[in-house]
């Protein structure tokens, strides 16, 4: 059965009109993407997005788009079968790469992911990340402010794109 969600992908004003023009996004390719290879979205938080494109990428003119993502198989690193495979394959090939050209990076989680990818046909991946930069009152909570990451490897699982919002206005 295909699982549902709803994704939200800032950009840049300018690739926003392209991808809506185009109904398709450009893969991101860099070996250092935290879910490895693909279409990044925040699941159904479209703050988030926004707040991507103003500090994170600091766009003049931004663009969040609105998809809905069907896929049947899903790298979900929320459940723990999934986490501990993820572990699993880190720990056995952590050794390995610290012998190549990896040796000293610190996030080793997209190398990891590509490697799962190619041996399982997982369509999209999902994660919970911390919110890089936020403070958040530690010594009066552990509930830290989190984002809902979704990877989206296949891109015949994207099933709609729109314009949900841009800085000059829209909607």
């Amino acid at each position: 059965m295909a699982r549902a969600f709803t994704g939200f992908h800032g950009t840049s004003k300018a690739s926003a009109d392209m991808i809506l023009l185009d109904k398709r996004f450009v893969p991101s390719n860099r070996e250092d993407e935290w879910l490895g290879r693909g279409i990044y979205f925040f699941e159904d938080d479209p703050d988030q997005a926004i707040d991507w494109c103003i500090r994170a990428k600091k766009y003049k003119e931004w663009a969040v788009l609105k998809t809905i993502i069907e896929a049947r198989e899903v790298l979900d690193l929320t459940r723990k079968r999934d986490w501990n495979m993820f572990l699993s394959v880190l720990k056995q090939i952590q050794h390995k790469l610290e012998q190549t050209k990896y040796k000293g990076k610190r996030l080793l989680n997209g190398i990891v992911i590509n490697i799962i990818c190619q041996q399982f046909p997982y369509e999209v991946v999902r994660a919970v990340f911390r919110v890089p930069g936020r403070y958040y009152p530690y010594d009066i909570t552990n509930i830290p402010p989190v984002q809902i990451q979704i990877c989206v490897r296949e891109e015949r699982c994207i099933k709609s794109i729109e314009l949900w919002r841009c800085n000059n206005g829209g909607f």
